[in-house]
């Protein structure tokens, strides 16, 4: 988990908020009752309602219902909350929670939830949405309505599709030119078309606007007059809207026509809202995804000739409209492309084309034509991946929660049970079966079974290796540890021993369950593709993050510290994140050594100290293992000041 996170009005943090920065290896340390706990329970409960968001989105459905799904208290350890209201800071006025994040691909995500007086089990619901790019607003969704600004991500489009699609790039080698050449395909844009829309700025490519782009405020009227002459002649209503269309471009600020296109283009792309497509009589109250703002370049062309005609027969009302329009540009694209044809000026196919659209009117013989612009499209596909994205980190359905007091001492573990542990044991033996269920998941990146669990189990001196079996009564798992030819039972050793071990146990888990992200199905039946670094030929497992309350728990000093290193082991071999909530000495000064001696890349480490006032800090940790900020008074302190005491006592 890799982001930088801000939560305002949960729990102890009030309408300031708590700025937090995430990394793979995060620290949460500082007073009692601080609100380290509130920060990561904060996150397990935002995750509840970012799943129901990944799974629509990796369902391909078309529409994203975010006002409809809920954040959820049903699960440990969100149900120890109780529900939204008691969550919500006490001195919140409007009785909302604001999250806010920064996704994969930089966009910062604004959530605002509240609750709703119907729902009985009192879960949290989306009242607003708003993802930012930089410092634009690019999506926002608050009561029914939503508003798209689409201009921002233009550059990054040419920029990434242009890298995809060149030919001379880095990234040029049989397996991308298959790349390109599929996406020319089924995109139908290719690197011709796409460097053209590069150098002209433009999405659109028109073949009137070659000829009159050019034109300048003193020569464009009579120009035009001259070269769609023919077109006037034929179409009363044509010359009409273009007499209001040249009024319109001579107050502009535009020096060319060309630049009034362009302009009328980033206006357009800047501002999309579902705004006139609502029926007020049903407007919804809660937030749209951004699959309801109208975002059509064109007009139909029997909706346009329909307007030309009220304007030839001198429909007064048509009329006052047009002359009060300022001409918006999917009106002055169809106008410029159909009046265009007028004068045989045909569409240039490797750009776009004019379809038949089926709808609900084809039955009584309608079928409305549409010019569809393949660069267009494509760039409406670029924003919709982006935004998805945004609403899908890769933290999003990955997280998991080791409390301080997870595992009871048993010496029979029953599956059924609702706690904690016994939904960690189901986990485990599902990911499990799932992994050695292949015949063949043995080669050279192969993963033996609770090899990770075992070979940390031994470096502490518990055991050489620890089993999992169902009883032969089918009551319960017993687990035991077997040291040399002795075994004894996980409950015969001490608490803290069965508390690291289900530490081990929840990232056994996690290994073993990440090898399903490999699994494919193909001619030969199921088996392992690696993903792999093409340079280090490393595998790439998925991000999973594990939220561990107070590992240290009954631990002795060393093991505090060798905690660090068993963390570092699962996050460079098996990309398993770690939030740490800690009050333990130990484990940071052996975190710092570790940094200092290069062997955790800073980058990878965030310690982040809470104060008394619920004031969390980056203690902004460096390459040599030294903090730029002091931690708390009777924290690393403590230790010194009775230290002293106990000398000044003794020369007494």
């Amino acid at each position: 988990m890799k982001t930088n996170y801000n939560i305002k009005n949960f729990r102890v943090f009030g309408s300031d908020g708590a700025d937090v920065k995430f990394a793979p290896f995060t620290v949460l340390t500082g007073c009692n009752s601080s609100g380290k706990s509130s920060i990561a329970k904060s996150i397990l409960l935002l995750d509840t309602y970012m799943q129901k968001v990944k799974s629509a989105v990796s369902h391909l459905k078309d529409v994203i219902a975010l006002g409809d799904y809920t954040m959820d208290f049903d699960s440990y350890p969100l149900n120890l909350l109780g529900r939204f209201d008691k969550v919500v800071n006490s001195k919140s006025v409007k009785g909302e929670i604001e999250y806010r994040f920064i996704a994969d691909n930089g966009l910062e995500v604004i959530l605002i939830f509240n609750s709703n007086q119907a729902d009985v089990l009192n879960r949290g619901y989306l009242k607003e949405i708003t993802i930012v790019k930089g410092e634009d607003a690019i999506f926002q969704s608050v009561g029914g309505v939503c508003y798209l600004n689409a201009e921002p991500f233009l550059n990054d489009y040419f920029e990434n599709t242009k890298n995809l699609l060149d030919p001379d790039s880095e990234r040029n080698s049989m397996f991308s030119g298959i790349d390109a050449c599929e996406y020319e395909c089924t995109h139908k844009v290719s690197y011709k078309t796409l460097n053209w829309a590069v150098d002209n700025d433009s999405l659109f490519k028109v073949p009137l606007l070659e000829k009159i782009g050019r034109l300048n405020k003193s020569n464009f009227a009579t120009e035009v007059e001259q070269i769609l002459s023919p077109a006037f002649e034929h179409d009363k209503g044509l010359a009409i809207l273009f007499r209001r269309l040249t009024e319109v471009f001579l107050i502009s600020e535009s020096e060319t026509f060309y630049e009034f296109f362009k302009l009328r283009q980033k206006v357009w792309m800047s501002r999309f809202s579902n705004e006139f497509n609502l029926d007020f009589e049903y407007l919804p109250n809660v937030p749209q995804d951004w699959s309801n703002v109208n975002s059509e370049a064109s007009i139909t062309d029997e909706g346009w000739r329909m307007l030309l005609s009220k304007f030839a027969e001198g429909d007064i009302k048509k009329l006052d409209q047009l002359q009060k329009s300022d001409i918006k540009f999917p009106m002055l694209l169809t106008t410029l492309i159909n009046a265009g044809e007028y004068i045989n000026l045909s569409l240039d196919l490797s750009f776009s084309e004019k379809i038949r659209l089926t709808n609900g009117e084809e039955w009584i013989g309608n079928r409305p034509q549409l010019t569809i612009h393949y660069l267009w499209e494509d760039f409406k596909k670029y924003v919709n991946e982006q935004l998805q994205k945004a609403l899908t980190p890769s933290w999003c359905g990955s997280l998991a929660y080791v409390g301080s007091s997870r595992i009871d001492v048993k010496r029979l573990y029953t599956l059924d049970s609702k706690s904690d542990f016994a939904g960690l044991l189901n986990r485990y033996f599902n990911a499990r079966r799932d992994f050695i269920g292949l015949k063949k998941y043995k080669n050279e990146k192969g993963y033996e079974p609770d090899a990770f669990m075992n070979k940390w189990l031994k470096k502490f001196g518990i055991c050489d290796y620890a089993t999992l079996d169902m009883d032969t009564e089918g009551l319960g798992v017993s687990i035991k540890l077997h040291k040399g030819n002795h075994a004894s039972l996980l409950a015969d050793e001490g608490y803290g021993i069965t508390q690291l071990f289900s530490i081990l146990l929840e990232i056994e888990t996690g290994i073993q369950r990440a090898f399903k992200h490999f699994l494919v199905k193909g001619w030969y039946g199921q088996n392992y593709v690696y993903i792999t670094d093409m340079y280090t030929d490393k595998v790439l497992f998925p991000e999973q993050t594990i939220i561990i309350e107070e590992p240290e728990i009954h631990l002795h000093p060393k093991f505090q510290s060798m905690l660090v290193d068993m963390f570092a082991e699962a996050l460079e071999k098996y990309n398993i994140h770690f939030v740490i909530e800690t009050h333990s000495e130990y484990l940071i000064r052996r975190l710092q050594v570790r940094v200092a001696e290069k062997k955790i890349p800073v980058d990878d480490v965030s310690v982040i100290y809470v104060d008394e006032n619920s004031h969390p800090y980056n203690m902004g940790l460096k390459e040599n293992g030294k903090f730029s900020q002091d931690f708390g008074a009777g924290f690393l302190d403590e230790a010194d000041n009775e230290a002293i005491r106990l000398f000044d006592l003794s020369n007494e």
